[in-house]
């Protein structure tokens, strides 16, 4: 298969891929990162990475925009968190998740400025 080809087609959704990798490594940073000792941000990034998982498995299979849409607001709030919910005296887990959230956030939006396949019109 062709690279440019997997990259340009419906087909791979290679932004779609890695945010369901970025969902993945959210989830599991609590144990990687050794945070999850913390219930507060240990329990966030397991809900945070289920969802984003969830919604970029989604975006893979059928319904891209709206998934691609939610993982940016998604990712804004992961990467937030620490702030919103007081944890923030939690150095690895804010990093962590300020860090891996915007990723997720800048990946989805990215894609949905530049990626024209089938299913990226905006509705009027």
């Amino acid at each position: 298969m062709n690279f440019r080809r997997w990259i340009d087609s419906s087909e791979g959704k290679p932004y779609d891929i890695i945010s369901l990798i970025l969902g993945l490594v959210i989830f599991i940073a609590p144990w990687a990162f050794d945070y999850a000792d913390d219930t507060t941000a240990a329990a966030i990034s397991w809900i945070a990475g289920m969802f984003i998982v969830v919604a970029a498995a989604i975006a893979l299979s059928r319904y891209t925009r709206l998934f691609r849409e939610v993982n940016v607001v998604l990712g804004i709030l992961t990467a937030l968190a620490p702030w919103l919910l007081r944890f923030e005296s939690n150095a690895t887990a804010a990093v962590v998740l300020a860090i891996l959230g915007f990723l997720v956030a800048f990946i989805s939006a990215a894609e949905l400025l530049l990626w024209r396949g089938p299913g990226s019109e905006l509705s009027a």
